[in-house]
């Protein structure tokens, strides 16, 4: 599957043989350092619903771009391979939980939404929930961050 972001690059996203997926940059980029560094705290985590917010912040690493803004950029969902964020468990509690850690953004899937926004409501959060179906728009998104998003 090929993705077209806004500005022409190309993400390709394709099953590798271990059964994960993978995904490549297209050819505006030259990546000039290959080892990326993540460290990922998975003591309290489980399942498969961080797995959007794991590849959105190893292609913000392996990009030249920073697309976090400075902001604390947070969120939840599952990823297929060919880019669709997928419906997650405990959107209440993590809304609750990005709250409390005074995240900037949270990237809720679509699916979600509507739990996510009652949470958000009751708890008066300050938290900006963002909709997402898929990684290109939370990408497209991060990019356009400041023109029309705050």
């Amino acid at each position: 599957m090929e993705l077209t972001l806004s500005d022409d690059r190309t993400i390709t996203m394709k099953r590798a043989e271990n059964g994960y997926f993978q995904f490549e940059l297209g050819a505006n980029y030259v990546i000039e350092r290959t080892e990326v560094v993540m460290t990922i705290d998975h003591d309290d985590m489980q399942g498969s619903s961080g797995g959007f917010m794991q590849t959105l912040g190893l292609y913000d690493r392996l990009t030249e771009k920073d697309y976090t803004n400075g902001l604390k950029i947070v969120g939840t969902g599952t990823i297929d391979f060919e880019g669709n964020i997928g419906v997650i468990g405990g959107v209440k509690q993590k809304i609750a939980a990005a709250d409390k850690a005074k995240a900037d953004i949270f990237f809720v899937p679509a699916e979600n939404y509507q739990d996510a926004l009652e949470m958000h409501q009751y708890l008066k959060a300050k938290v900006k929930l963002v909709k997402v179906k898929t990684f290109v728009e939370a990408v497209e998104y991060l990019e356009n961050y400041g023109e029309s998003n705050e």
